[in-house]
């Protein structure tokens, strides 16, 4: 501590002053601290206030009150504006400890003169739980305030004089104030008409003179417009510790809606009532154990009963077992799931005839929610199901009708599309896909290439072997060629004798003269069985590409016509051979051994 001798009377304490003070200082539980007023350094720290830090005395007397508290210069300075303004003798500021935690303290200073120098002295006490404590009864008080406010009810607290010193917005709005300033401490002769206000009085007597509470007990009475009201009125006694009334609490919930409800539903059920006796439809309800609570007389003439003989009963005691049994799965279904099932079923009383109904079974709930059983209602539709089940026969023979209609159309369009003997496109049809592929490669910009073949020497084929043999020749033709060509390639039998053509969408000149070279191998690698011997045979193919010119558009007849010339020239060149129309012999040997 800061020791030497103190001066006297206003320069200081006295020899016995410093005593007592020095006393006070290490012994006391309260943290006390001495610093310099200008620059805040800590000079001193009682025995409690190294306790209460966590520093060692060296190293807190080394600090100073800036680095111990957890504010900001401008944050400590609004601080001490605030108690100034709160006209309080302490500061609130957050401490920071030796470990870093934070304590909330209240910091009372005082100068002292010690030894000629002017220090500050400082008693600091650790409020944290209390303002913790604070902060949550701020927060409960708060929480109160805004559930009360947030409520529906009318909700108010009365002294014994019956003025009011509670209210929350509920209340004060429906006596016609703007905020709660305007009823509080005021009676309800100050703000509601005075038969109401007499009224209101009377009943707050009756509870604060004999304790007795009122409880839910509905009443009209009249807003502050004068306009009729319902209302469920609670009011009950506020007692002190010792048991004594000091005033009331009241509830007051407007039930004007659910009066008005309760009014219309009872308009409602008879207007029910009505309503389904004057249906056409069979109307009943069960409960969940499947015993029946209410029918309408249709249901009752249904069943040949009159409504006595049906209450209580179940579906077995009004139908054979295995109509009883469907009935009661389906209730048990619509109870368990909740759902409003619509179905077509069987029907038949005991000792009655049978027949169709259509019928819609759904829940109904009891006043909790909880389902209480089904509700149905059916119709007899057997002369509908009977005409259904004729409409149903009849469409079914015209959809056989149609199918079989479909398939010899299918079967039609096949045969005016192939050729009969190869099963290759006819050449119509050929003809009709080679304008469409010609259609796509002009206005896409690609490349198109036609093959015409026809067998070398066919008449010789007939007239050696048959014309069966020959036409053999042409379908064992058009199976080998079939296997050489793509998906997309299109073949067809281009006359009626043994000329094909085969159209190749996406293929250039070059693709094209190789899968010709393909096709004229495997056809003289074929061999035919005959009667007369084995047949071998080669053909001819003439290629043709499409070219783009802008000047002249080239239709399938031209290109059917160039891929022809190209065949003509090479029956020409000794037959077995490819020609390209357009590229000479020795040029297109040329570029297919490159």
């Amino acid at each position: 501590m800061v020791s030497g001798k103190a001066s006297q009377g206003k320069a200081g304490l006295s020899v016995s002053g410093q005593n007592a003070f020095r006393l006070l200082w290490e012994e006391n539980s309260a943290v006390m601290l001495l610093s310099e007023p200008g620059t805040g350094n800590i000079l001193d720290a009682n025995p409690a206030a190294v306790q209460f830090y966590g520093y060692s005395k060296t190293k807190l007397c080394g600090m100073s009150i800036a680095e111990i508290t957890a504010l900001s210069m401008e944050q400590a300075a609004a601080e001490g504006k605030k108690a100034l303004e709160e006209k309080r003798d302490y500061l609130v500021l957050p401490h920071k400890l030796a470990g870093g935690e934070e304590r909330i303290v209240e910091v009372r200073s005082s100068p002292a003169i010690l030894e000629g120098r002017e220090l500050l002295f400082s008693i600091i006490h650790d409020v944290t739980e209390r303002k913790r404590a604070e902060e949550k009864l701020m927060l409960d008080r708060n929480l109160l305030s805004a559930l009360l406010d947030n409520l529906p009810d009318v909700i108010y607290v009365k002294d014994m004089q019956g003025r009011k010193i509670i209210s929350n917005t509920a209340d004060w709005q429906a006596a016609g104030g703007k905020s709660a300033g305007d009823v509080l401490g005021r009676s309800d002769f100050d703000t509601y008409p005075p038969d109401l206000a007499a009224k209101f009085w009377a009943d707050d007597s009756s509870v604060l003179n004999s304790g007795v509470p009122i409880i839910n007990r509905e009443e009209p009475g009249l807003d502050r417009q004068g306009s009729p009201r319902w209302m469920l009125t609670t009011k009950v006694p506020l007692r002190d510790e010792s048991g004594q009334v000091k005033g009331l609490v009241g509830i007051g919930r407007d039930i004007t809606e659910r009066k008005q409800v309760e009014e219309a539903l009872k308009e409602s059920r008879l207007l029910f009532h009505l309503l389904i006796e004057s249906l056409p439809q069979n109307i009943y309800a069960k409960d969940s154990d499947g015993r029946f609570v209410f029918a309408n007389q249709r249901y009752c003439t249904t069943q040949c009963r009159r409504l006595e003989e049906i209450v209580g009963k179940t579906d077995f005691d009004l139908h054979p077992p295995e109509l009883a049994e469907k009935y009661r799965a389906d209730d048990q279904r619509v109870v368990e799931t909740g759902e409003t099932i619509e179905l077509i079923e069987e029907h038949q009383p005991l000792g009655e005839r049978k027949f169709f109904v259509q019928v819609i079974k759904t829940p109904f709930y009891d006043s909790k929610g909880q389902t209480a059983g089904t509700l149905g209602i059916f119709w007899d539709i057997t002369e509908r199901r009977q005409a259904e089940v004729e409409l149903q026969n009849t469409k079914e023979s015209l959809k056989q009708a149609n199918v079989e209609l479909q398939a010899a159309l299918a079967r039609e369009q096949q045969l005016a599309r192939t050729d009969a003997l190869t099963s290759v496109n006819n050449r119509r049809y050929i003809f009709e896909l080679a304008a469409h592929e010609l259609s796509v490669a002009a206005r896409y910009h690609q490349p198109l290439s036609v093959l015409m073949f026809d067998v070398d020497h066919f008449k010789k084929v007939n007239d050696t072997f048959g014309h069966a043999a020959g036409d053999r020749v042409l379908q064992r033709l058009a199976q080998v060629v079939c296997r050489e060509i793509r998906s997309s390639d299109v073949i067809g039998r281009y006359g009626g004798g043994d000329e094909f053509v085969i159209l190749l969408p996406q293929t250039g000149i070059q693709e094209a003269k190789r899968l010709a070279e393909r096709i004229r191998a495997s056809v003289s690698a074929m061999r035919v069985d005959s009667a007369k011997g084995q047949i071998t045979l080669t053909i001819s193919i003439g290629i043709a590409e499409l070219v783009q010119n802008d000047e002249q558009s080239v239709t399938v007849k031209d290109l059917f016509s160039y891929a022809d010339q190209a065949l003509y020239l090479a029956k020409r060149s000794g037959r077995n051979c490819i020609r390209v129309f357009g590229i000479s012999p020795r040029a297109l040997e040329e570029s297919t051994h490159a």
